[in-house]
């Protein structure tokens, strides 16, 4: 089973705003280019994201830091 969606929190774009702390151009260009998720549609002209999927964006965003960072320090070691 996928999940429950009775239990899934859907954010719209004031929130998610705020949260992720980038502005809505940015969001849109970043979901243009695939590196954030892309909206639900919530109705004609309503859309939202599911906080699973920001929530699983942001632990790659972190991934991908620390990743980086220890390459860098392992660079300057080396």
């Amino acid at each position: 089973m996928v999940g429950n969606f009775n239990s899934a929190q859907i954010w719209r774009m004031k929130n998610l705003t705020s949260i992720v702390r980038l502005s809505r151009s940015n969001i849109y260009s970043q979901i243009k280019n695939g590196t954030f998720p892309p909206p639900i549609l919530l109705g004609k002209r309503c859309v939202g994201w599911l906080q699973s999927d920001i929530e699983e964006w942001a632990a790659s965003k972190r991934s991908a830091i620390t990743q980086d960072s220890r390459e860098k320090i392992g660079a300057s070691h080396g």
